[in-house]
């Protein structure tokens, strides 16, 4: 079988139905390189505590079997997020291997990504497109615990890291290493959540949940609950809680120096398996389902929930949640687990954008074939606009520039690229539809050995008369995988 027409044949996409969130815009999961015997295994971690995002910057913590664990960071450009980078998580000279055990908190914030691991911690600084300043930190010399780095937050000059029997705050002061200075030690038994924002700290341990507040350089105690409680949301001058006896959801918000009770929600059901709060919003993984509740004075009102764009591929059982501004990223499971495990949907809490390309499913089984279809929407002030579709095999990083406007497509010794080429004309309300028929592959077929367990992505752009190109699409994905079981 020639290569080059089954690779021809081999294009995508349309949106089998509308998405369920109109804010959805993208999924993410990590490319396998073209001819690499590149193994799978855990992307991010379940609950999201492998997962930091903050502004336009996302870190994943990315493991192939357990081994070679490393942080990849992304950066977003429009509706895309671009690999940025691979962060070690226990950098070592000479180097080794770091293994799942190694890697604890990621935690990020104004370009910088604060990663844990075995008795210390790295915050990488981004000083320019794929490159990262390191500053590695140890546990201070009086330390109380061990395992320094096993929980980490940061906002600001400030940074929060656990130890199993403490909190070590410090506080930047000066350049280079050494600049992080250890200011405050706040005693507690297995810290399990540590969230700081801004001036505001909340820490949950097997001691309850607490908050301090920072004024003049000190971190002061302002509130309390007992053992039998776990924190679920921290947003500044709110904050969420789980009472575990009565499964009962209880919100607080802070006013003055005070923090006082504000609505209540009783669980019915299993407890959240995650949670996020922004605002006096609350989205929660709970019962298979990603619910969102609106915080009132005195009670919770559920007003929907965030659906799976491809409910087939990525079940939001189980699902972990993110949130920074408009931004929510939800980690979940992908079916079969051949592929990948783990995959992220993200969206726009802002309504302001969407995803323009859609794929009709975001899987192929090899084996059947089929129609994959690509279904473009720029929208009917884009009617008549010139469209090309493009595609690559290996990935969306570093990409390549073409009349000053980045394409987020991989296209360097990419079997797919050259022969991905549709080009046409967007109808009346600015949409087109692009189907590539995919035909059966036979396992032990050189060319399924080739494609199996590898990721089609797809751009669409425009072209317009006095404006060059233009409305660089949201990447696509669709995983090439054997039979589904």
């Amino acid at each position: 079988m020639d290569k080059r027409n089954v690779f021809r044949s081999l294009l995508l996409l349309a949106l089998a139905g509308p998405l369920h969130a109109q804010e959805f815009t993208n999924l993410l999961w990590p490319p396998r390189d073209v001819g690499a015997n590149e193994s799978f295994g855990v992307f991010g971690v379940f609950g999201g505590s492998g997962i930091g995002l903050g502004g336009n910057v996302l870190a994943v913590r990315d493991a192939r079997n357990g081994e070679n664990v490393f942080v990849r960071v992304y950066v977003r450009e429009g509706l895309n997020w671009i690999e940025d980078g691979r962060l070690c998580a226990v950098p070592r000279t000479p180097f080794v291997q770091a293994t799942l055990d190694d890697a604890f908190s990621i935690d990020v914030d104004a370009g910088r990504v604060l990663v844990s691991g075995k008795g210390h911690a790295c915050l990488y600084t981004r000083v320019a497109a794929r490159k990262w300043s390191l500053e590695e930190l140890s546990a201070p010399p009086n330390a109380t615990g061990a395992n320094f780095g096993a929980r980490v937050a940061l906002s600001g000059d400030w940074m929060a890291v656990a130890t199993d029997a403490a909190v070590e705050l410090l506080q930047h002061q000066g350049l280079g290493q050494g600049s992080w200075v250890p200011v405050q030690e706040v005693l507690l038994a297995f810290p399990a959540v540590v969230d700081l924002d801004g001036s505001e700290l909340a820490i949950a341990s097997v001691e309850g949940v607490r908050t301090f507040h920072l004024d003049g350089g000190t971190w002061t105690q302002e509130f309390t609950l007992g053992s039998g409680f776990n924190l679920t949301g921290f947003d500044g001058d709110k904050l969420c809680v789980l009472e575990t006896r009565t499964s009962l959801l209880q919100a607080f918000d802070r006013v003055g120096s005070s923090w006082l009770p504000g609505g209540t929600l009783g669980l019915r059901g299993l407890a959240p398996f995650s949670a996020a709060l922004s605002g006096d919003r609350m989205y929660m993984s709970q019962n298979a389902k990603l619910r969102i509740f609106d915080i009132g004075a005195q009670d919770w009102t559920e007003v929907g929930e965030v659906a799976s764009p491809y409910p087939s591929f990525c079940s939001y059982r189980d699902a972990g949640v993110v949130i920074d501004g408009s931004t929510l990223v939800v980690h979940s499971g992908a079916e079969p687990y051949e592929h990948l495990n783990g995959v992220l949907s993200t969206f726009d809490l802002s309504g302001a954008t969407h995803a323009t390309l859609h794929a009709s499913t975001a899987q192929m089984e090899l084996e059947s074939g089929g129609t994959l279809t690509l279904e473009l929407d720029a929208g009917p002030a884009k009617a008549g606009a010139v469209y090309f579709l493009k595609g690559s095999l290996t990935g969306t990083s570093p990409g390549f520039e073409r009349a000053g406007v980045r394409i987020p497509l991989d296209r360097r010794a990419d079997p797919y690229f050259p022969l991905c080429r549709y080009r046409g004309v967007l109808d009346g309300a600015g949409r087109a539809s692009i189907p590539i028929s995919i035909p059966a592959l036979a396992p032990g077929d050189p060319l399924c050995d080739l494609l199996k367990d590898r990721t089609l992505h797809h751009v669409f752009f425009l072209w317009e008369r006095g404006h060059g190109l233009t409305n660089v699409s949201n990447v696509a994905l669709t995983a090439l995988v054997g039979r589904a079981h």
